[in-house]
């Protein structure tokens, strides 16, 4: 009798052993199928390129696109480094005749989630020391002087952030003006409006 105990255990380990097998199969199946899903994303992310001879340029992706009728489309879409770079190309700086630098203003202004904000930015030196003072008119008039961020590439000023229900609603005139020891001038006015 112990023998057919055995035995009896033998067969019942040999039943399972399929579904043992099966099991093993199905796991590998889906090791390769993720490892091949992953493989795909990765070679059909974006492709980037870099000048080797000048290891700073921007570099540059290929969009690939299919239009509705399965027609392949392939563009370049330059990295933000390279806008950035264009942007820091500063223009020749104009002296007046009271022998200041004259500023060539960058001015911007953003509305998100009920907050406004606006930066000014002179693109044509970079100096410390100096101050901005917005003035903001319209609805009414006020001005806020502010200093200068460090910044590499730019004379920037501080930014200003209103929050919803700093400014009275209806439209704002915008400008900065810049002064140093050095250097001195006002932008152009921009417009926007509370809501």
């Amino acid at each position: 009798m112990p023998t057919k105990t055995k035995k009896s255990n033998q067969k019942k380990v040999n039943k399972h052993y399929p579904i043992k097998i099966l099991g093993a199969v199905v796991c590998v199946a889906i090791i390769v199928f993720g490892g091949l899903s992953i493989y795909h994303i990765i070679n059909s992310s974006p492709k980037k390129s870099v000048d080797p001879e000048n290891p700073n340029t921007a570099e540059v992706y290929a969009e690939i696109k299919e239009d509705e009728e399965g027609n392949v489309e392939k563009q370049d879409v330059t990295d933000i480094k390279d806008l950035m770079d264009e942007a820091a190309k500063k223009p020749e700086v104009e002296v007046a005749e009271n022998g200041l630098k004259v500023p060539v203003f960058d001015l911007a202004i953003r509305q998100n989630n009920g907050a406004t904000s606006v930066i000014g930015k002179i693109t044509n030196f970079i100096e410390a020391g100096g101050s901005c003072t917005y003035t903001l008119s319209g609805v009414a008039t006020k001005s806020y002087t502010v200093g200068i961020l460090p910044d590499p590439k730019y004379t920037v000023c501080e930014a200003l952030v209103f929050k919803n229900g700093d400014l009275a609603s209806g439209d704002w005139q915008v400008k900065v003006e810049y002064k140093s020891k050095t250097a001195g001038g006002v932008s152009e006015t921009q417009t926007f409006t509370i809501q």
